[in-house]
């Protein structure tokens, strides 16, 4: 049983991606998250994140917000796990959305190399 429980616990509808980025994730006024992604799916994100004072669980609904030039986005969003200095997030809406923000942010900086 363990084992098939694991399999599904690991289990991922999209692939995750290699993508850094900075984003805030607000859980209410006085428990703000900062960090960087170190990876991205149209439905998830792993995120390092820096010290924080206050307990995050499983199970936690917060706002991801990304800060683009002329605005910033902002995802709802679950704690599928929580550590020390990572979050695990899934998006349970405006997926779309989120895969077109982190495909344009890919494509300026590709742009802005050239």
């Amino acid at each position: 049983m363990d084992n098939l429980q694991s399999k599904a616990e690991n289990y991922r509808k999209w692939e995750r991606k290699p993508y850094s980025t900075r984003i805030t994730v607000t859980f209410s006024p006085t428990r703000v998250v900062e960090g960087t992604t170190q990876n991205v799916s149209l439905d998830g994100v792993l995120l390092k994140t820096v010290p924080y004072e206050f307990r995050i669980l499983k199970g936690d609904r917060g706002v991801l917000r990304m800060e683009k030039r002329e605005e910033a986005l902002e995802f709802p969003c679950e704690v599928i796990r929580a550590h020390r200095d990572t979050l695990v997030l899934n998006l349970f809406q405006k997926q779309a959305a989120f895969g077109l923000a982190v495909t344009q942010e890919i494509l300026e900086s590709i742009q802005g190399k050239g």
